[in-house]
C-alpha cells in the first residue's frame, strides 16, 4: 500500500464518516492533488526567482491539430476576450450567445467592443436555439458561439452549416467539456477543433482543475489572426502571486479540511473564514458580477499552478470514465436517456413545486446538489439591463431558471451507491412530474 493510500484510509475512512459529496468544493481534488499544492506553497518564492517558465507542449498533447495555436491564460474568461479581441471585428459588431450560460461570457464580449446578442436555448439539450438565433440575425452579426451546456454536444452538424450559411464565425466555449470525438458529415473530429477558436476552462468546478485557468485555442492557420492573437497575449500582465497563493490553498484546504469535515460544521466554518480573510479567491469580482466592459484581472497562466494542472491531465481518463459510470447509473435509475456525452454535471430538470422539496432533501442525506443555472445568466445578481434584455425575450431560459434544473455530481468523489442514493431521493418527484 503506497504513503497515498495509507494517508486517504486514515482521513476518509476513520476520521471522516460523512464524506461530502457536491458538485462544488474542490470536486476534483484527490490527496496526491493537496500534497503537490503543499509543496508548491513552499517553493512559490523559489519559482518566482529562477522565473519558470510554461511547458505548454507537456501540458495539452495531441488533442489539436500541429496548426493549431494554443496560449495558456488565467480564466477561461480571459481566453474569450483574447479570442474575440484578434478577430479585429468592426466596433459593434454583434455576438451570439445563449442564456443560461455564465456572465462573463457577455462580459467577454462587451470587453471586446462588441455586441452579445441574447438567444433562447432548446429544452432538450440546453444549447443555442438555432431557430430563435436566425430570428435575430443582422447585418451586423459575425460571431456565434456555442457552449456545451454541462458537456452536452448539440447537433454540431447543424450549427457547422448554419455559420456558413450566415457566413457567421464559430468559436466553442469548452468550458464544460475537455477533448471528446464527435462525428462532422461522417468524419471523426475532436470538439474545439470544428471553429475559428475554442476556449478551455480550468477553474474549480471544470473537467481538470487547478483553481484557476484556461487556454485560447485557434484553429484558424492564418498568420494574421496568429499575429494578433499573439499581440493580445503578450499585452497579459503576469498572474500575481497573491493569485497563485489564493489557489494553491484553496486546493489544499478542500482536500485536508473542507471537504473532509464539511458536514461536521468546521469545513463549512473554514470555506467561511477563509473567504472573508481573503485566503481564498472568489470567482468573480463585484464588477464582472453586476456585468461590465471592463476587463478585470486577466493575465497569463502560472506556471506553478501549471504542475497541479498537469497532474490532473494524467488521470483524465479515469476521470472520464468515472462520469460515464456514474452518468449512467442516473439514467438508467431515472428512465432517462443514456447518451455518450461526458457529463460534467447531469442535469435532470424537475417540477418546479418539489424543486425545493428535493434540494432539502438531498442536503439532508448530506448531498448538495448543484444549480447552473438558476438565472439568465449567473450569478442571479448579474444586470441584464446592461445587455438589453427584457422579461419574455427567452421564453425556455426563462421557464428553466425558475428552479427547475438540478445539477447531479458525476466527479470522482461520488460512488455508485451515492448516485443510486442520489436517484431513489430524486425519482418519486419525477414520476409525480
Amino acid at each position: 500500500m503506497s504513503k497515498f493510500d495509507t494517508l486517504k484510509k486514515l482521513m476518509y475512512f476513520k476520521t471522516v464518516k460523512r464524506k461530502l459529496v457536491a458538485c462544488e468544493i474542490g470536486p476534483n481534488y484527490q490527496l496526491e492533488d493537496g500534497v503537490i499544492a503543499l509543496k508548491l506553497l513552499v517553493l512559490l518564492p523559489i519559482y518566482h526567482i529562477f522565473k519558470k517558465q510554461i511547458h505548454q507542449d507537456k501540458i495539452i498533447k495531441n488533442i489539436f491539430s500541429d496548426s493549431s495555436y494554443i496560449q495558456f491564460v488565467d480564466s477561461g474568461r480571459t481566453a474569450m476576450t483574447l479570442l474575440l479581441r484578434s478577430l479585429s471585428l468592426d466596433k459593434e459588431s454583434e455576438v451570439i450567445i445563449q442564456g443560461f450560460s455564465c456572465v462573463v461570457v457577455p462580459n467577454s464580449v462587451l470587453q471586446s467592443n462588441l455586441v452579445p446578442i441574447l438567444c433562447d436555448i432548446n429544452e432538450t439539450d440546453y444549447n443555442l436555439d438555432l431557430v430563435d438565433a436566425e430570428k435575430k440575425i443582422t447585418n451586423k452579426t459575425r460571431v456565434l458561439i456555442v457552449q456545451y451546456s454541462f458537456g452536452i454536444i448539440p447537433k454540431m452538424n447543424k450549427v457547422v452549416e448554419f455559420c456558413k450559411k450566415y457566413n457567421l464565425i464559430l468559436i466553442e466555449d469548452c468550458a464544460h467539456i475537455f477533448s471528446h470525438p464527435i462525428l462532422i458529415n461522417g468524419k471523426e473530429k475532436q470538439v474545439g477543433s470544428l471553429g475559428y477558436g475554442s476556449v478551455l476552462s480550468f477553474g474549480r468546478d471544470k473537467v481538470v482543475s487547478s483553481t484557476i485557468g484556461g487556454a485560447v485555442i485557434l484553429n484558424d492557420s492564418s498568420k494574421l489572426y496568429k499575429t494578433r492573437l499573439h499581440e493580445e497575449y503578450q499585452n497579459l500582465p503576469k498572474i500575481s502571486i497573491l493569485r497563485e497563493y489564493q489557489s494553491l490553498i484553496y486546493c489544499i484546504l478542500c482536500v485536508f479540511l473542507i471537504r473532509p469535515f464539511y458536514h461536521y460544521g468546521l469545513g463549512k466554518l473554514a470555506l467561511f473564514i477563509f473567504r472573508k480573510l481573503h485566503f481564498i479567491g472568489g470567482i468573480y469580482s463585484i464588477k464582472e458580477k453586476k456585468v461590465t466592459s471592463e476587463i478585470v484581472n486577466h493575465s497569463k497562466y502560472s506556471a506553478t499552478l501549471s504542475i497541479l494542472l498537469q497532474n490532473q491531465l494524467k488521470k483524465i481518463s479515469i476521470y472520464k470514465a468515472h462520469r460515464d459510470n456514474i452518468s449512467k447509473i442516473y439514467a438508467n435509475e431515472l428512465d432517462l436517456p443514456v447518451t455518450n456525452y461526458n457529463y460534467l454535471r447531469f442535469p435532470v430538470c424537475v417540477p418546479s413545486s418539489a424543486y425545493s422539496n428535493i434540494k432539502s432533501i438531498l442536503r439532508q442525506n448530506h448531498i448538495l446538489v448543484g444549480t447552473w443555472y438558476n438565472s439568465i445568466f449567473i450569478p442571479a445578481d448579474a444586470d441584464l439591463s446592461k445587455l438589453s434584455y427584457n422579461l419574455g425575450d427567452l421564453p425556455i431560459c426563462e421557464k428553466l431558471v425558475s428552479n427547475r434544473v438540478l445539477n447531479l455530481p458525476t466527479n470522482i468523489h461520488v460512488t455508485e451507491k451515492d448516485a443510486k442514493k442520489i436517484a431513489s431521493i430524486i425519482k418519486p418527484f419525477l414520476i409525480s412530474k
